[in-house]
């Protein structure tokens, strides 16, 4: 009976946390077409369930679960090689989000995305690890609020990965090989 109360728990865990990641993702989205074009009409509500749209949630959900799978065998060599392969894999939803844009039919493959975040994240691993870091102080404090300062940080967080994704995309060479995508 405990065993069976444990597997619910894990699976409605498991759900409650993709759940949180894809709205965390539909707010990174918008963050990032508000720092394209910041003088967009923001709808918080409808943008951060954006992932739940035809448009975008297959390939976040298989961008979720890939990712996932191969983090979890690297992570098996040790904990250092899943860290660095999050790390590679971080803009994955990003390059979706972008080639769902600019592809004419649609079609966008989330191999693809994780290949091409790999690709783009050479040489950006340690800037990408550090940036991270910096949000630790603020975690700190936001527990010692009781978690309230979460509220305002975790939108802070996913405007900053979104930052990262835009500065990468104008300053790289990476620009030009998403049309090629």
């Amino acid at each position: 009976n405990s065993y069976e109360s444990s597997y619910t728990e894990d699976f409605w865990s498991t759900i409650l946390g993709a759940l949180s990641t894809f709205i965390a993702i539909g707010i990174s989205y918008t963050f990032l077409d508000w720092l394209r074009n910041p003088t967009m009409r923001i709808e918080p509500v409808k943008q951060a369930f954006q992932i739940f749209t035809k448009k975008y949630f297959l390939g976040t959900f298989l961008i979720y679960i890939f990712t996932g799978f191969f983090t979890l065998l690297w992570a098996f060599l040790f904990i250092v090689p899943g860290i660095i392969k999050t790390i590679s894999y971080s803009q994955a939803y990003f390059i979706y989000k972008d080639q769902k844009i600019l592809t004419e039919n649609g079609k966008v493959s989330a191999l693809d995305c994780i290949t091409e975040s790999r690709k783009m994240m050479d040489g950006h691993k340690w800037e990408y690890f550090v940036l991270q870091l910096s949000f630790i102080g603020w975690g700190i404090l936001s527990i010692l609020s009781l978690g309230i300062g979460f509220l305002w940080l975790k939108p802070y967080v996913y405007c900053i990965y979104a930052a990262f994704y835009n500065n990468l995309t104008e300053n790289s060479h990476f620009d030009e090989s998403l049309d090629d995508f």
